[in-house]
Protein backbone atom coordinates (compact mmCIF):
# COMPACT_ATOMS: atom_id res chain seq x y z
CA UNK A 1 0.00 0.00 0.00
CA UNK A 2 1.34 3.00 -0.76
CA UNK A 3 1.07 6.34 1.27
CA UNK A 4 -0.35 9.43 -0.93
CA UNK A 5 1.22 12.80 -0.96
CA UNK A 6 0.43 15.02 1.71
CA UNK A 7 -0.46 18.58 0.13
CA UNK A 8 0.38 21.61 1.84
CA UNK A 9 -2.07 23.32 4.13
CA UNK A 10 -0.83 26.67 5.16
CA UNK A 11 0.22 29.02 2.71
CA UNK A 12 4.07 28.53 3.33
CA UNK A 13 3.71 25.34 2.94
CA UNK A 14 2.22 26.03 -0.39
CA UNK A 15 4.67 28.81 -1.62
CA UNK A 16 7.00 26.15 -0.82
CA UNK A 17 5.73 23.69 -3.58
CA UNK A 18 5.24 25.90 -5.84
CA UNK A 19 9.02 26.97 -5.58
CA UNK A 20 10.42 23.73 -4.89
CA UNK A 21 8.31 21.34 -6.70
CA UNK A 22 6.68 18.23 -5.53
CA UNK A 23 9.68 15.97 -6.32
CA UNK A 24 12.83 15.98 -4.30
CA UNK A 25 16.01 15.31 -6.37
CA UNK A 26 18.46 12.58 -5.92
CA UNK A 27 20.30 13.40 -2.49
CA UNK A 28 23.59 14.88 -4.57
CA UNK A 29 21.39 17.13 -5.78
CA UNK A 30 19.48 18.30 -2.54
CA UNK A 31 23.12 18.26 -1.04
CA UNK A 32 24.90 20.60 -4.10
CA UNK A 33 22.08 22.92 -4.06
CA UNK A 34 21.85 23.20 -0.38
CA UNK A 35 25.76 24.05 -0.50
CA UNK A 36 25.39 26.23 -3.50
CA UNK A 37 22.19 28.22 -1.49
CA UNK A 38 24.97 28.69 1.62
CA UNK A 39 27.24 30.36 -0.29
CA UNK A 40 24.35 32.46 -2.33
CA UNK A 41 23.63 33.65 1.06
CA UNK A 42 27.45 34.58 1.71
CA UNK A 43 28.23 35.86 -1.17
CA UNK A 44 24.79 38.23 -1.82
CA UNK A 45 24.67 39.38 1.69
CA UNK A 46 28.17 41.59 1.36
CA UNK A 47 26.40 43.51 -2.20
CA UNK A 48 23.36 43.87 -0.20
CA UNK A 49 24.72 45.46 2.78
CA UNK A 50 26.70 47.55 0.58
CA UNK A 51 23.16 49.25 -1.41
CA UNK A 52 21.72 49.53 2.17
CA UNK A 53 24.15 51.37 3.44
CA UNK A 54 25.18 53.84 0.80
CA UNK A 55 21.41 54.56 -0.10
CA UNK A 56 21.65 55.86 4.12
CA UNK A 57 24.83 56.99 4.33
CA UNK A 58 23.76 60.36 3.45
CA UNK A 59 21.23 60.43 7.21
CA UNK A 60 24.74 60.23 9.00
CA UNK A 61 26.02 63.12 10.53
CA UNK A 62 29.16 64.12 8.66
CA UNK A 63 28.63 63.39 5.24
CA UNK A 64 30.66 65.96 3.55
CA UNK A 65 33.77 63.54 5.26
CA UNK A 66 32.28 60.45 3.94
CA UNK A 67 31.95 61.21 0.65
CA UNK A 68 35.85 62.67 0.90
CA UNK A 69 37.14 59.93 1.67
CA UNK A 70 34.95 57.70 -0.46
CA UNK A 71 36.74 60.04 -3.16
CA UNK A 72 40.31 59.51 -1.59
CA UNK A 73 39.61 56.06 -2.03
CA UNK A 74 38.69 55.81 -5.15
CA UNK A 75 41.16 57.66 -6.55
CA UNK A 76 43.13 55.01 -6.13
CA UNK A 77 41.29 52.69 -8.47
CA UNK A 78 40.27 55.54 -11.23
CA UNK A 79 37.12 55.69 -9.92
CA UNK A 80 35.36 58.87 -10.85
CA UNK A 81 31.83 58.74 -8.91
CA UNK A 82 32.56 56.22 -6.41
CA UNK A 83 29.56 56.29 -4.28
CA UNK A 84 27.32 56.04 -7.77
CA UNK A 85 29.50 53.63 -8.86
CA UNK A 86 29.54 51.26 -6.03
CA UNK A 87 25.60 51.74 -5.46
CA UNK A 88 25.14 51.01 -9.34
CA UNK A 89 27.78 47.86 -9.13
CA UNK A 90 25.93 46.43 -6.28
CA UNK A 91 22.38 46.93 -7.74
CA UNK A 92 23.67 44.67 -10.41
CA UNK A 93 25.11 41.96 -8.65
CA UNK A 94 22.23 41.33 -6.54
CA UNK A 95 20.10 40.95 -10.23
CA UNK A 96 22.61 38.47 -10.98
CA UNK A 97 22.23 36.99 -7.87
CA UNK A 98 18.86 36.78 -8.01
CA UNK A 99 19.24 34.90 -11.16
CA UNK A 100 21.94 32.81 -9.32
CA UNK A 101 18.90 31.70 -7.13
CA UNK A 102 16.57 31.12 -9.56
CA UNK A 103 19.34 28.93 -11.02
CA UNK A 104 19.24 26.99 -7.89
CA UNK A 105 15.55 26.26 -7.65
CA UNK A 106 15.81 25.19 -11.31
CA UNK A 107 18.53 22.89 -10.38
CA UNK A 108 16.81 21.88 -7.23
CA UNK A 109 14.02 20.63 -9.59
CA UNK A 110 16.14 19.34 -12.14
CA UNK A 111 15.54 21.36 -15.17
CA UNK A 112 18.35 21.73 -17.13
CA UNK A 113 18.21 25.53 -17.79
CA UNK A 114 19.17 25.95 -14.38
CA UNK A 115 22.94 24.90 -15.00
CA UNK A 116 23.13 27.82 -17.39
CA UNK A 117 21.62 30.45 -15.18
CA UNK A 118 23.86 29.21 -12.07
CA UNK A 119 27.32 29.74 -14.48
CA UNK A 120 26.62 32.95 -16.65
CA UNK A 121 25.27 34.27 -13.53
CA UNK A 122 27.95 33.52 -12.15
CA UNK A 123 30.73 34.85 -14.43
CA UNK A 124 28.76 37.87 -15.10
CA UNK A 125 29.14 38.75 -11.36
CA UNK A 126 33.21 38.57 -11.65
CA UNK A 127 32.50 40.35 -15.78
CA UNK A 128 30.58 43.31 -13.98
CA UNK A 129 33.03 44.17 -11.61
CA UNK A 130 35.74 44.15 -14.14
CA UNK A 131 33.96 46.53 -16.68
CA UNK A 132 32.17 48.24 -13.86
CA UNK A 133 34.89 48.54 -10.89
CA UNK A 134 38.57 48.29 -13.14
CA UNK A 135 41.19 45.60 -12.83
CA UNK A 136 42.89 46.82 -9.69
CA UNK A 137 39.34 47.17 -7.87
CA UNK A 138 38.61 43.47 -8.82
CA UNK A 139 42.10 42.36 -7.56
CA UNK A 140 42.29 44.42 -4.52
CA UNK A 141 39.00 44.66 -3.34
CA UNK A 142 37.56 41.61 -4.05
CA UNK A 143 39.02 38.69 -1.43
CA UNK A 144 40.39 35.86 -2.55
CA UNK A 145 38.12 33.64 -0.21
CA UNK A 146 34.96 35.32 -1.90
CA UNK A 147 36.65 34.68 -5.48
CA UNK A 148 37.86 30.97 -4.84
CA UNK A 149 34.01 29.90 -3.30
CA UNK A 150 32.13 31.91 -6.62
CA UNK A 151 34.99 30.24 -8.79
CA UNK A 152 34.72 26.34 -7.67
CA UNK A 153 30.73 26.95 -7.26
CA UNK A 154 31.01 28.31 -10.78
CA UNK A 155 33.65 25.18 -11.57
CA UNK A 156 31.34 22.53 -9.95
CA UNK A 157 27.60 23.61 -11.39
CA UNK A 158 29.46 24.19 -14.70
CA UNK A 159 30.85 20.60 -14.68
CA UNK A 160 27.41 19.19 -13.50
CA UNK A 161 26.11 20.80 -16.39
CA UNK A 162 28.15 18.64 -18.38
CA UNK A 163 27.24 15.63 -16.93
CA UNK A 164 23.10 16.66 -16.60
CA UNK A 165 23.21 17.54 -20.70
CA UNK A 166 25.46 14.14 -21.46
CA UNK A 167 23.36 12.06 -19.23
CA UNK A 168 19.81 13.43 -20.60
CA UNK A 169 21.49 12.91 -24.39
CA UNK A 170 22.21 9.44 -23.30
CA UNK A 171 18.65 8.69 -22.03
CA UNK A 172 16.94 9.93 -25.22
CA UNK A 173 19.76 7.82 -27.62
CA UNK A 174 18.84 4.71 -25.44
CA UNK A 175 14.96 5.25 -25.20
Amino acid sequence: MALAAVEPKNLLGKIRTLIMGKEKPNFLTRVSVGVGFVLWVYLVSWHILTFVALMLFSTLKGTQQIRASFQRVGGRYNLGDPINLLKGHSAVQIVLYLLILVGLVLIYRKKKIGFLFYVFAGLGTVFVTFLLMGYSYLVNEVSAVDMSLLGASIAYFGIGALLFYRKKDEDKQSG
